[in-house]
Parts: structure tokens; C-alpha cells; sequence
């Protein structure tokens, strides 16, 4: 949830169309598709309505994520992925400074 609440309103997740069938779900007011036939979205934008329902959810254990997702700020810019199961954790300078509690060392990028 610290990274959830650390990213500029407008910034956007993406789950490369692999998103848990529960986020879908539940984030749908946020989702974004290219093609309206697509089960899974493009990505979400990320608002204080977003974050206040992740953090509801999450509260409930009822929140999903998948082992490969990324969010981008609203100019585009990266700021945080994760790949393989979170072994693999990359994130700006920037973003870094922004989370709210003392994370593990990460791969800058």
C-alpha cells in the first residue's frame, strides 16, 4: 500500500494483461482498454478514490496482485516495477524517496 500511496494522482499500473480476475473486478472504474473486447485493461489510473479501495480491500485480504506489474507517472516516466514473484524490485530515485516506510534495497532505475 506505501507504493500505492506514494504515486502522483494520474500516475498508471499495468499488469500486462495479467492482472488476478479479482482486480479486474474491483478496479474497473479506473481501467483503460485500447480494445473494449479486452477482459483485462491496458492499465488503471491511479486516484485517491483508487488508493482508498486498495486499501479497503487490502484490509479485507481480498486484494490479488500479480508477480509482474508497473506504474508509470502521469508524464509517463517510470517509477516502480516488480517481475518474478517480487524477487525482482526496480524503482526511481525519486519514487524511492517518496514511500512512506524504510523498504529493502532496490535496483535503481
Amino acid at each position: 500500500m506505501a507504493v500505492v500511496r506514494a504515486c502522483p494522482v494520474g500516475s498508471r499500473l499495468s499488469f500486462d494483461h495479467s492482472e488476478p480476475e479479482s482486480f479486474v473486478a474491483h478496479f474497473r472504474p479506473w481501467s483503460h482498454r485500447d480494445r473494449a473486447t479486452d477482459y483485462e485493461a491496458d492499465y488503471y489510473t491511479i486516484d485517491e478514490r483508487f488508493v482508498l479501495l486498495a486499501e479497503r480491500l487490502t484490509a479485507e485480504t481480498a486484494l490479488e496482485l500479480d508477480h509482474h506489474w508497473h506504474i508509470v507517472g502521469p508524464d509517463g516516466v517510470p517509477l516502480i516495477q516488480s517481475m518474478d514473484d517480487f524477487t525482482i524490485i526496480a524503482v526511481t530515485r525519486e519514487f524511492h524517496a517518496r514511500l512512506t516506510f524504510p523498504f529493502p534495497k532496490f535496483d535503481i532505475i
